[in-house]
């Protein structure tokens, strides 16, 4: 398996017979809708062809309608071909800046709903749409409003499949718009069902992982930050966050996750992993390996010049693959010093298969972290009723 998960200084006994059958148990009695699901990779190729002539996507959504597109986006920005940008709120500058900036005659919008009346989202399209300029994709449930706004201006639409937002980054959900933006969906597609196929098999390395966050969770760790030695992965942040807070934190259950890019995080939060209670573990995540390499070339004169107690010659010739190594070894080596479990989760490269499998990894580790925890990994009752104020609001 592409994606490398270092357990051994998680500090706490995770690997306890009768939690593990408690969860053998309850897996066999599932069939995941996302695991089941048959993406119409020629529906999506069908609809590329149609709409390749536009230089800028410009997705709207909300939380797992968007989640892992963002996830992919941001791991291949630097070699796509195309522009793309998110718009998760309705705020007037945002609307304001997409107009601006993102013409009508070279730009596609994307609006995705599963249940197709997230009114934010309707409000955004509207507000974007106030001409009919723009050409547009809804992604949405047949039964909801956006669907029928989308028949009433004539838009593609291209039903969501029934999968929970947050688990459908291997769907046409995020597929579509990834495939627009030129990401080889297909690689990615490969390695997540090679992880997805060792779903009932619990020795798999994401259900280890899930035993040792309900048993850190167990021993009084509330709390899992994450720092993000990757600019690449820094997308994911967003994603595990929903996946683990979604799908695990019900009837007073489950842990509060935050994430930072890494190293900025060693010059803010580091003081409260290391310095505030210790209530919290470790998840690092990251690249072991960088695509490009750049060495630092310094100037005989500068060499002399001070840097702490050495001077900057230490630095000539230096890779800052390797510099970037030393800031995350830094920080781990101290976490295990001072008795914080840790886990480190990496892959070697931010290509289409790691992260097809890193993305088919954190969502079993989200189902089985549910499963331990005796609350349903698919619903997410909480969120329901803020929802309904605001909209309770809009019509006063």
């Amino acid at each position: 398996m592409a994606v490398n998960v270092d357990l051994s200084n998680v500090k706490v006994k995770y690997d306890i017979p009768h939690i593990v059958e408690k969860l053998k148990t309850k897996v066999k009695e599932l069939q995941p809708s996302f695991i089941s699901h048959n993406t119409d990779f020629k529906r999506i190729n069908e609809i590329k062809k149609k709409y390749d002539k536009y230089e800028n996507i410009v997705l709207i959504g909300n939380g797992g309608s968007i989640t892992s597109f963002h996830a992919f986006h941001k791991a291949f920005a630097h070699r796509l071909r195309k522009r793309a940008f998110v718009v998760t709120t309705m705020q007037p500058e945002v609307i304001s800046f997409v107009k601006e900036n993102f013409p009508a005659k070279n730009t596609l919008l994307i609006a995705i709903s599963k249940s197709g009346n997230t009114v934010g989202v309707i409000e955004s399209l509207l507000a974007l749409q106030e001409n009919n300029e723009y050409a547009c994709i809804a992604i949405t449930s047949k039964q909801g409003t956006l669907w029928q706004i989308t028949e009433e201006k004539k838009y593609l639409a291209l039903e969501h499949p029934e999968i929970g937002g947050r688990f459908s980054g291997t769907s046409e959900v995020a597929y579509l718009p990834a495939a627009l933006c030129g990401i080889d969906i297909k690689k990615v597609d490969e390695a997540a069902q090679k992880v997805y196929n060792k779903f009932y098999k619990i020795e798999n390395i994401a259900a280890q992982t899930a035993l040792a966050l309900s048993s850190l969770e167990y021993n009084g760790f509330t709390e899992l930050f994450m720092p993000i030695y990757s600019s690449q992965l820094d997308g994911f942040g967003n994603l595990i966050v929903q996946l683990l807070h979604e799908s695990v934190c019900k009837l007073g259950r489950g842990q509060t996750v935050y994430f930072s890019s890494a190293p900025e995080s060693q010059h803010h939060t580091n003081q409260r992993f290391f310095g505030g209670r210790r209530n919290v573990a470790g998840v690092f995540l990251r690249t072991k390996n960088s695509e490009t390499e750049v060495k630092l070339k310094i100037s005989n004169k500068l060499q002399k010049i001070q840097l702490n107690d050495a001077t900057l010659k230490i630095l000539q010739g230096e890779k800052l693959s390797k510099a970037l190594e030393y800031e995350f070894s830094g920080v781990y080596q101290n976490t295990i010093r001072k008795n914080i479990p840790v886990i480190d989760v990496s892959v070697d490269t931010a290509d289409e298969k790691n992260l097809g499998e890193l993305i088919a990894f954190w969502q079993l580790v989200a189902v089985y972290s549910a499963l331990l925890r005796d609350v349903d990994p698919f619903d997410q009752p909480a969120v329901e009723a803020s929802k309904q104020i605001s909209f309770e609001l809009r019509k006063k």
